[in-house]
């Protein structure tokens, strides 16, 4: 896909150039809402961004946590010229490891050294303004819209889901995508995490089960409220992209471009057979989010506890209360978030 989207690559040039490389602000002549797509990890929400680059007109950044970023750097209002450099450097970093993923279809069509440039002309043209962090968010993705041909923007960040009023307020008529999976393939993924995708120390089933069913609640309460969302099931996606591409186009307001969807999906088991987790785990989890699960058509397997998990339940609640404390001990960002996710989950 990368090749064809090269070879079919048609830039929107700002002034005549590089929409990379302007020196004025870009995004108010593009005025557009954004489309957020929220959930959990784990949940197949990239491969979702990859159908979502098969929407014409519409460029989707996967993995794009800038809220979280900028709150961490402690901005408030207008960034301050120090919070700009950091906020530079870390925007134009996720494009650098994006870049060096080869064979990725996130990676945009552009160079290391276009980067360079990019990060010190962010600096130089909004130092002296006064950008707030929504501000420099939508330039930098407008841009990278422009760049690919497109001007509708958007991005993926799953654990959005706990912030949809706040990116409403920021963003009037945000259309948000929430993908969900079986929660017991979730944290089956997260149970066996490896390599850059991130640490299995976060897993805990008791607290992925809570956050999943929260995540379900919050979506039927967005739809509740009338917010502009819809929802996609990870395994609706594998099983008919063109479909499931069809209806997001429609929601998106855009047409399809069938020959750019994907094939196959991401896995966390691409070294070796799908483990699954145990039946103990299973037990909590239907326990804890059986409800929402029934909602969203996920049958029950109906197992029981073993007394032959325990030593792996021990294990595993080990390593997640050695992992969240030292989080929440060394990280304010952490401690806040960890506290919030607690605050929202109660009587879940």
């Amino acid at each position: 896909m990368q090749q064809e989207l090269e070879t079919n690559h048609t830039m929107i040039k700002v002034d005549g150039g590089n929409p990379l490389f302007a020196t004025r602000r870009v995004a108010p002549d593009f005025k557009s809402p954004p489309v957020v797509v929220v959930g959990l990890p784990r949940s197949g929400t990239s491969f979702l961004s990859h159908v979502l680059t098969a929407i014409e007109n519409w460029y989707v950044f996967d993995d794009f946590y800038f809220r979280r970023k900028a709150i961490g750097f402690g901005v408030n209002g207008s960034i301050t010229p120090e919070q700009l450099k950091k906020l530079a450097h870390w925007l134009t970093w996720q494009v650098r490891a994006r870049i060096k993923w080869e064979n990725d279809f996130s990676k945009p069509l552009c160079t290391l050294e276009d980067m360079d440039r990019m990060q010190g002309l962010l600096f130089d043209t909004f130092v002296d303004s006064s950008l707030t962090w929504p501000e420099l968010l939508e330039e930098f993705l407008v841009r990278f819209a422009l760049l690919h041909g497109k001007t509708r923007w958007g991005y993926k960040a799953p654990g959005e889901f706990l912030h949809l009023e706040e990116l409403l307020t920021l963003f009037p008529d945000t259309k948000f995508i929430f993908c969900l999976r079986d929660p017991r393939a979730v944290m089956a993924s997260y149970k066996f995490l490896e390599g850059k995708d991130g640490t299995k120390n976060v897993y805990h089933p008791i607290a992925y089960a809570k956050y999943w069913a929260l995540a379900q609640q919050t979506l039927e309460q967005a739809q509740q409220n009338g917010l502009n969302v819809e929802l996609v099931l990870f395994e609706d996606a594998i099983s008919n992209p063109i479909e499931v591409g069809k209806r997001l186009s429609t929601f998106l307001g855009s047409d399809l471009n069938e020959t750019c969807l994907p094939e196959g999906a991401n896995t966390s088991f691409r070294r070796g057979k799908r483990k699954n987790i145990t039946q103990t785990e299973e037990w909590l989890c239907e326990k804890i989010c059986g409800r929402e699960m029934a909602k969203l058509g996920y049958s029950s397997h109906a197992p029981s506890p073993q007394l032959s998990d325990l030593l792996d339940f021990l294990q595993t609640t080990l390593r997640f209360t050695s992992y969240q404390t030292r989080r929440v001990m060394y990280s304010n960002h952490a401690r806040g978030a960890v506290f919030n996710v607690i605050r929202r989950t109660v009587g879940v």
